[in-house]
């Protein structure tokens, strides 16, 4: 039985009461299914004054936000790169350099 009210999650299991905070990227991913708005050309001076008048809460909240969205950037542009990198045929010795590696660290 899964029950959900406001942020939080209750998922009973076996007589056992699991609460599980929803992840932040679930309420964005509920906030990007709606209609998008168009974006102001202020936006930035927008945001500042936002966030000078937010409650601390709601700062950490965009702060983690920020972050996330900065580590899918990232993680992105790393998985791009790897792609590239294995097409050109760079990553093709690796698996050699692995037992290499081993084979002279006999604790690795």
């Amino acid at each position: 039985m899964v029950g959900e009210w406001g942020a939080i999650r209750c998922s009973v299991t076996h007589d056992r009461i699991t609460l599980v905070a929803h992840d932040r990227r679930d309420r964005l991913n509920a906030m990007s299914r709606t209609d998008t708005q168009p974006v102001p050309k202020d936006i930035r001076q927008q945001m500042i004054q936002r966030i000078q008048s937010a409650p601390e809460s709601d700062v950490v909240l965009l702060h983690d936000i920020w972050l996330s969205a900065a580590k899918d950037r990232l993680w992105q542009e790393i998985q791009q790169n790897a792609t590239a990198e294995h097409e050109a045929g760079k990553l093709d010795d690796v698996p050699d350099l692995v037992r290499r590696y081993r084979a002279r660290h006999t604790s690795a």
